[in-house]
């Protein structure tokens, strides 16, 4: 029941204050959005990192919470039975009662009858959605993941977790499954890796991913990779990776600024949270990084300063953010780290037909897990590999990438029904969105819209059938945020799944160059926010030697309004931001604004 006016919620004897209904609003959020595929301690970690609190202490409200969501079901079932009538006819089981009124479930065997008052009102709180969640938060409202509006690979399979039917005591018959309104645990609207694991291809092969039983014991939690043993790329994979990297485009290697770039952090003063990009091309790669790089110094483990990290700092957050990326791909259940080693002398060093080695992609050795503390320590002992300053890092990301996802799954990810040619890097050297998408939401979806569209081939509403043409979108509200130029152009529409993500980091695409934006405050993700605030501007290919703080004005005096024309000299970031904030106005603070 609620608190009475001027008493205190009950809290655990361990809270250090008690709770809002607010924090217990983003309590329920945080279970849901982190599974319970991820190993117990890291997701309550990752918990109590989103609530500012401790993982115990989480977790023990946690407990709390569920705990009275399951007495309040026990008493509707209890209720329920009361009304339903004897299988011998005649009389209720428990005989008529009005409302407010007491009633009693029949007790189980060795267990104590419990009360509940029926007319007892519910909390709001208790029956809240993820999507509704949301939308009270942070004003959204998305397509389920496994609702006919989420693209067919985010559905839950039909061999997924599901909600097993139980049985009334002494009522001979199955009741209703588990409602996800009223077990917590369930809520898994906007659970990335539960839904994300969902077949992902269209009857392709298992051939060509990453085969984890092969791969011995799992590794420990100390950092070690102990028992995960590599073994050379095969041809299968090499062959695949490059078919799906430059499709038909010859030739199908990678341009050495790819395979010689590595996630190399600058030096400049207050700018040590910036990897640094030496040519122009894995920009959307870099850009995807660096935000997640953003996200661990700025939200995560308390660093002593995230404009001017120690080593140490740069290379945790640098850990956590490969991992994320990899593990993501992996559904939260598998990683794969592609690691280059010139002394390889595998399958895929040979000349095959259709493929010939390139010196790059066949020279990788493969380490799989299916613990994500493993792949944490295979990525600390590489990570000079993925540091090195005109290295192999970005390759071997990438590889990483695609079979932690799988080839096949990857192929079928991409919307080809209307000709488009699979290939996540472009004709021009850059990252398609295809390869931004995969690092941003886990999977490689050609669009940017929420959910799913469908066209008819002759543009009739009413055609159906063989005709129609899904296009598949994002399907869950992201971690890193995505915004882009084109969209100021009316090109494209960016949802709010990715506009509005859960972090208030952002990738930047204008002028056929990503790069990064964030704010230090979740504040500005709220819908209807009209306070100024500040967001950080940083180019990892910029050479950039100062801070750009930007001031927005979401609510102006006086709206800027919105004109595609060139004749105005207007700051393509200024644009991007207004697709977010419509009518914002942007201060530059002093600096010259990037045109």
């Amino acid at each position: 029941a609620e608190p009475r006016a001027g008493e205190q919620r009950p809290v655990m004897a361990a809270a250090t204050k008690a709770w809002s209904e607010r924090e217990l609003r983003e309590l329920k959020r945080a279970a849901a959005t982190h599974s319970r595929s991820l190993e117990r301690t890291e997701r309550w970690r990752r918990i109590a990192r989103d609530l500012d609190r401790g993982k115990r202490e989480c977790y023990e409200q946690y407990k709390l919470l569920k705990s009275a969501a399951v007495e309040r079901k026990r008493g509707k079932r209890a209720a329920a039975q009361s009304r339903t009538p004897a299988r011998g006819g005649g009389e209720e089981a428990h005989g008529p009662h009005s409302s407010g009124s007491e009633v009693r479930e029949s007790p189980r065997s060795g267990e104590a009858a419990s009360s509940v008052v029926a007319s007892s009102p519910e909390s709001p709180l208790d029956r809240i959605t993820a999507n509704e969640l949301e939308e009270k938060t942070y004003g959204l409202r998305l397509e389920p993941s496994h609702g006919a509006g989420a693209p067919e690979y985010c559905r839950q399979p039909p061999g997924g977790r599901h909600v097993q039917p139980q049985r009334h005591v002494g009522a001979g018959r199955a009741a209703r499954p588990k409602s996800p309104e009223l077990e917590m645990e369930e809520l898994n609207d906007f659970d990335f890796v539960t839904t994300l694991t969902a077949g992902g291809s269209r009857g392709g092969s298992s051939k060509s991913q990453v085969n984890l039983e092969s791969e011995g014991e799992e590794a420990g939690l100390d950092g070690a990779d102990d028992g995960v043993k590599g073994h050379p790329i095969t041809l299968e994979q090499a062959k695949g990776i490059k078919e799906l990297l430059f499709g038909p485009r010859k030739p199908p290697q990678l341009d050495a600024s790819w395979h010689r770039q590595g996630l190399t952090f600058g030096s400049e003063t207050d700018l040590g949270y910036g990897l640094v990009q030496l040519k122009g091309g894995p920009c959307g790669v870099m850009a995807c990084v660096q935000a997640l790089v953003l996200r661990e110094l700025i939200f995560g483990k308390k660093t002593r300063s995230w404009e001017n990290p120690s080593a140490q700092e740069q290379s945790h957050a640098l850990v956590e953010a490969i991992v994320s990326l990899i593990w993501q791909a992996g559904g939260g259940r598998c990683g794969a780290v592609c690691v280059f080693d010139e002394s390889v002398r595998g399958p895929a060093c040979q000349a095959a037909p259709g493929y010939r080695p390139d010196g790059f992609l066949d020279k990788m050795m493969v380490h799989a897990t299916k613990s994500q503390d493993a792949l944490r320590g295979l990525v600390s002992k590489h990570l000079t590999r993925f540091t090195a300053k005109a290295g192999p890092g970005v390759g071997m990301l990438v590889c990483s990438l695609i079979l932690s996802r799988g080839i096949e799954r990857v192929r079928g990810d991409i919307d080809t029904a209307l000709g488009t040619e699979i290939a996540l890097i472009g004709s021009h050297n850059y990252a398609a969105q295809e390869l931004v998408n995969l690092m941003l939401v886990g999977y490689a979806a050609s669009n940017v819209f929420d959910g799913t569209q469908s066209l008819d081939d002759g543009g009739s509403e009413g055609k159906g059938g063989d005709d129609r043409v899904v296009l598949r979108g994002i399907a869950n509200r992201s971690d890193i945020g995505f915004l882009t130029l084109f969209e100021h152009y009316e090109y494209v529409r960016v949802g709010d799944a990715l506009k509005t993500p859960r972090w208030p980091i952002w990738v930047l695409c204008s002028e056929s160059h990503y790069s990064v934006l964030f704010a230090l405050d979740r504040a500005c993700l709220q819908s209807h926010y009209c306070k100024p605030f500040d967001l950080f501007y940083y180019d990892e290919l910029g050479r950039q030697d100062e801070v750009y703080r930007l001031t927005v004005d979401p609510d102006p005096a006086v709206p800027v309004e919105h004109d595609t024309s060139e004749k105005r000299l207007v700051s393509p970031i200024d644009e991007c931001i207004r697709t977010r904030w419509p009518g914002a106005t942007v201060d530059w603070n002093g600096s010259e604004p990037l045109l």
